[in-house]
């Protein structure tokens, strides 16, 4: 059996990104990368330097 694509919010890349304790608690969810799905503006901010 296959694993689901799953699509993870911007909202919660950003609290991932900026280590918070929310970000922590969402990471521990997210999805094996090859299920991930990431939205387009998640990619620009990290690529942008902003963490």
């Amino acid at each position: 059996m296959t694993a689901t694509p799953c699509v993870v919010d911007t909202s919660a890349w950003i609290e991932w990104l900026a280590d918070t304790a929310l970000g922590k608690r969402l990471g521990k969810q997210f999805p094996d990368r090859p299920q991930c799905i990431v939205p387009t503006i998640a990619l620009i901010a990290k690529t942008d330097g902003i963490d």
